[in-house]
């Protein structure tokens, strides 16, 4: 965490020997052992719940993206199935109208009289 070469550390050391002096010096360093034990798990602690978060927001950006999209594709897949079902809806109207057409056809055929019909099938003879 600190960046103290070996010869900093000597003068530290030879420093709290002289000021603290050799019966309190291994309790006072003892004391400064476990502060920064604790200083050393609060710190990791707090970068954990930092990169959770940060995870947390990244899942949650993910995920807007993902409904995004599938509402995007949903949309066009609605899209195309209307314009499916128009064109098919469009297409029975258009054989509607020709079995309509086709049935007043054959209606009209058969309201024409009998000596007609014989009358232009021997014309039709004639002619070959």
């Amino acid at each position: 965490m600190f960046d103290f070469a070996f010869s900093e550390l000597a003068i530290i050391g030879v420093l709290a020997l002289i000021i603290i002096g050799p019966k309190r010096l291994p309790v006072v360093a003892r004391m400064a052992g476990k502060m920064l034990s604790q200083v050393n798990r609060y710190v990791s602690s707090v970068r954990r719940e930092v990169e959770k978060e940060i995870e947390l927001s990244e899942i949650s950006e993910l995920k807007k993206e993902f409904t995004e999209k599938t509402n995007s594709m949903t949309n066009e897949i609605n899209k195309e199935l209307s314009s499916v079902e128009n064109s098919m809806q469009n297409q029975i109207n258009q054989v509607t109208k020709v079995k309509k057409s086709i049935k007043k056809t054959s209606l009209k055929k058969s309201k024409v009289p009998v000596k007609k019909t014989k009358t232009i099938k021997s014309k039709i003879a004639q002619t070959k």
